[in-house]
């Protein structure tokens, strides 16, 4: 059983825990999403609390938005099996302009199987799933992005900000007053 079976399986159990057959393999299309990572959707939008236990997320640690994204990742790699075959422990990384943010790999064998674009959407609904059953609560959007061959979650308000100056806030002119002469 190669690594991408082993996980498709292991997604189609959490997802459809009712049915009693083999799940099928569905055929990606192009700029579609497999039915897989569309259930994963709906679970983690209809059950978020259920995804959360069957990746054996409890709790997530810290008010701060980049403490609790590195607690629920390290926690969703690492606590299934089938989470750390496909990917390697993530790592804490800041961008240039100081944004700090979460790196995630694929293990060698996990970029074998499958895209780095389905590896991410699993992640993005991850997010989705833990912030649906209430366990991060800070405000900021989280962007979920592909960087190379790794996957690169951070908090910021708008997409496609990592390595991105960041706005100046705008400043308010004070109104000049005329002296009279």
């Amino acid at each position: 059983m190669n690594v991408e079976q082993f996980i498709r399986r292991h997604i189609q159990r959490i997802l459809v825990e009712q049915l009693n057959n083999e799940p099928q393999r569905s055929k990606g299309v192009r700029g579609g999403v497999k039915k897989e990572l569309r259930d994963l959707k709906a679970i983690a939008d209809t059950n978020p609390g259920e995804l959360m236990s069957r990746l054996k997320v409890s709790r997530v640690e810290g008010e701060d938005a980049n403490v609790a994204l590195s607690s629920l990742m390290n926690q969703a790699v690492s606590n299934t099996q089938a989470m750390s075959d496909a990917y390697v422990s993530p790592t804490s990384t800041k961008d240039s302009f100081g944004r700090n943010g979460i790196l995630i790999s694929l293990t060698p064998e996990a970029l074998d199987e499958m895209s780095v674009r389905d590896a991410t959407i699993f992640i993005r609904h991850t997010v989705r799933g833990a912030r649906n059953a209430g366990l991060i609560k800070f405000p900021s959007l989280v962007q979920i992005e592909i960087l190379g061959d790794n996957i690169l979650v951070y908090p910021a308000d708008k997409k496609f900000t990592w390595n991105v100056p960041k706005a100046k806030p705008d400043a308010k002119e004070t109104p000049k007053v005329k002296s009279a002469k």
